[in-house]
């Protein structure tokens, strides 16, 4: 694994501790990887000797950073990473601005509510707001989905220029898709035009089947997607009052939220 470079304005590579920054580009491995790997895998994607990996492993291991399964032998990201995760997502200031408005969504509409930020091709959940029932734990904050195949992943696509979408999805076809979902990019180019029309997207059994969603994008004061919100509905089918009353309830939320973050 490469040696991160000094950029402008920050300290030169001299003042770097190599030991922290072998531990660090081991748990970006781990993080790039989603999985476990073994030890020989470790050693061999990073490049480092076996007793500087061994020993940067245990270190990892005995502060949980990393777990090892006791039946393979194999490593993956431990308890104090997500601890980690979990004390960055609540300390951003759209999930504490908005965490009291999806409850208060979740309540009027007994739906569970989200909000998700985008992370390369990845919608990633940073609050949600659980309805009693099926769908209580659905999704948990830090649950990564394909943005292609969500309908709140498509809000944080459908502004975004031409030239970074084909350079987001620069293959012909999609390896990974939903039955209903898009099957190339081109088909994705063709939904998220329809949802930047309608202001907002809206998906039935389009990801899993049996559940739909309401998406809206939360944008700051120069109209720049932040993030989404969304209401998950356990049916296969939206009726159209259903439909209705819930996109105007979830682009209520929507807009309170972007009423704070714009006066940040």
């Amino acid at each position: 694994m490469s040696t991160p470079q000094a950029t402008p304005g920050k300290e030169p590579t001299r003042y770097m501790v190599p030991a922290l920054e072998k531990g660090l580009n081991m748990l970006l491995l781990f993080g790039q990887h989603r999985g476990e790997l073994s030890f020989t895998q470790v050693c061999q994607r990073t490049g480092m000797p076996k007793a500087s990996a061994y020993r940067t492993v245990q270190t990892l291991e005995q502060m949980r950073f990393l777990s090892r399964n006791n039946a393979s032998g194999a490593y993956s990201l431990g308890i104090s990473i997500l601890r980690l995760g979990f004390d960055y997502l609540s300390s951003m200031d759209i999930v504490q601005i908005g965490q009291p408005i999806i409850q208060r969504l979740r309540d009027t509409t007994s739906y569970s509510a989200h909000l998700c930020v985008l992370d390369g091709r990845d919608v990633v959940y940073v609050a949600r707001a659980s309805a009693v029932g099926e769908l209580a734990a659905g999704v948990g904050v830090g649950t990564r989905l394909p943005a292609h195949c969500t309908a709140i992943g498509r809000v944080l696509l459908m502004t975004l220029p031409p030239q970074e979408l084909s350079a987001l999805y620069p293959e012909s076809a999609f390896s990974l898709t939903s039955e209903q979902g898009p099957k190339t990019p081109q088909d994705l180019i063709a939904l998220l035009d329809g949802d930047n029309a309608r202001g907002h997207a809206i998906s039935e059994s389009f990801y899993q089947p049996g559940v739909s969603a309401v998406a809206y994008p939360l944008r700051d004061r120069d109209g720049n997607v932040l993030a989404s919100i969304s209401v998950m509905v356990p049916r296969s089918v939206l009726p159209l009052d259903l439909k209705t009353s819930l996109s105007t309830q979830v682009e209520t939320a929507a807009r309170e939220i972007e009423g704070f973050l714009q006066a940040c």
